[in-house]
């Protein structure tokens, strides 16, 4: 009989290891991750250099109007983007391993 904590790892290998899909499954999943990444990132340069340059020009007054509050968020949407990039790479990757493994 398997113990609790290898019966969880069976499960979360079952539902969320990429072996049990399909590859046109994380074909689509991988799209998502790449639209939501370029998204993400449209104009994220340009409003955190304004933010930047807002809290530079303005200093306390920027931050008690919101400017920090910015910043949070901008950071946020950063650790966003970079979740979405390493998704993106770990199902390129997978599909690649699965092609190689077809035609070899």
């Amino acid at each position: 009989m398997t113990s609790k904590p290898q019966q969880t790892s069976k499960r979360f290998k079952r539902w969320f290891g990429p072996d049990p899909y399909p590859w046109y499954v994380l074909f689509l999943v991988m799209g998502v991750f790449g639209a939501m990444g370029a998204y993400l990132s449209v104009d994220l340069a340009r409003l955190a250099m304004s933010n930047s340059e807002l809290i530079r020009e303005h200093g306390k007054q920027a931050l008690m109007e919101g400017g920090l509050e910015q910043a949070f968020f901008l950071a946020v949407r950063a650790g966003l983007i970079l979740f979405s990039y390493l998704g993106f790479r770990a199902l390129e990757d997978e599909l690649v391993q699965r092609w190689r493994r077809y035609f070899h």
